[in-house]
């Protein structure tokens, strides 16, 4: 019997590159893309710290995660970002790129240079999706259903 192995997981701080931008799948599933930009840093001769260049990422959260993204985070913002990350390669331009991506379990700001105010959802509010690139719905109250397949 072999072992399974837990996926890797990364977090990355750094700032939002563009403005999130909240879809639709065909089968309804929310999510929401954006660009991470995030400093390499490396100690020189004397020790101190130098940005040696930047490192850009792209990360998709999916339901209410999505959601919350694009409610909350804006393009410029200190983020902290924990996912899985993959590799994607594409072709543009009849070259084979690569993009590395983190399919984001957790995103938050980051309190380094800045105060945040959190706000839980109530937990029997359901999402309704408003169309891409639109914030959440208006809540839709309703009896919990225990039958629920996922």
């Amino acid at each position: 019997m072999s072992e399974q192995q837990a996926p890797r997981r990364v977090t990355k701080v750094g700032n939002v590159a563009n403005e999130p931008q909240l879809q639709f799948s065909e089968k309804g599933t929310d999510f929401c893309r954006f660009r991470l930009a995030v400093d390499v840093r490396t100690q020189n001769a004397n020790g101190d710290w130098e940005k040696t260049g930047t490192e850009f990422y792209s990360v998709t959260a999916f339901r209410e995660t999505a959601q919350h993204v694009a409610d909350s985070i804006k393009k410029g913002q200190r983020v902290i970002v924990m996912g899985t990350p993959k590799i994607e390669e594409y072709e543009k331009d009849g070259e084979t790129r690569t993009d590395k991506v983190i399919l984001a379990d957790e995103v938050g700001p980051s309190l380094r240079w800045g105060t945040a105010v959190f706000t839980k959802d109530e937990p029997e509010r359901e999402l309704q999706p408003v169309g891409a690139g639109v914030g959440r719905g208006a809540p839709t109250p309703q009896a919990p259903d225990w039958e629920v397949d996922f």
